[in-house]
C-alpha cells in the first residue's frame, strides 16, 4: 500500500469549501477525470452511501462505484470504491487556516491482481492528476463571488 498526500490553500470559508466539494453534481466541474456521478442511495449522502461516478479513462468514459467512508460536515469527507482492482481510501479534510481554507487529500491506494506491477509507479501518476483537481478546485471557487454572509458580511 502506498499513501500520497497532496494539499491546497483555497481563499474561502471552510463551509463553501467542504459543501462544493462533496456535491457529486460539481465533480466534473473541478475533477479533469470525472464527466459525471450521482446518489445511488436515497436521501441525503451519509456514511455508507453508495454513489457512482463516471470516470475518463484513456479516453473512455468507465462507470466507478463507490461508498462514503466518511462525512463530518465542514472538517472531512471520505469514499472508497467497492470494486475493480484499485483499492484507494480517499480522504478529504479541510481546516480553516489564514482566513480560507486549507484541503488536504489523503489517499492510501492498493492495487489488485496484474495491476500490482504498477504500484511503484501509482503514486507519482496519481499525485500528479491530484495536484491538477485541486488546482481546479481552488481557481473554480476563487473565481466565484463571495457566498453573502460567508465572510461575516
Amino acid at each position: 500500500m502506498r499513501t500520497v498526500e497532496v494539499r491546497v490553500w483555497i481563499d474561502r470559508p471552510v463551509e463553501e469549501v467542504y459543501a462544493y466539494t462533496v456535491d457529486l453534481d460539481r465533480w466534473p466541474q473541478w475533477r479533469s477525470d470525472v464527466v459525471g456521478g450521482e446518489l445511488l442511495t436515497e436521501g441525503p449522502m451519509r456514511v455508507g452511501s453508495q454513489a457512482r461516478g463516471l470516470a475518463l479513462v484513456l479516453g473512455r468514459t468507465v462507470p466507478i462505484d463507490v461508498e462514503v467512508t466518511v462525512l463530518q460536515p465542514g472538517s472531512a469527507f471520505g469514499y472508497r470504491p467497492t470494486r475493480g482492482p484499485l483499492r484507494t481510501n480517499n480522504l478529504y479534510t479541510f481546516e480553516s487556516q489564514q482566513g480560507g481554507t486549507l484541503v488536504v487529500l489523503t489517499d492510501e491506494i492498493r492495487l489488485k491482481g496484474v495491476f500490482r506491477l504498477f504500484q511503484p509507479v501509482m503514486p507519482a501518476f496519481v499525485r500528479s492528476g491530484y495536484r491538477k483537481n485541486l488546482a481546479n478546485l481552488k481557481a473554480t471557487l476563487e473565481a466565484e463571488p463571495v457566498q453573502r454572509g460567508a465572510r461575516g458580511e
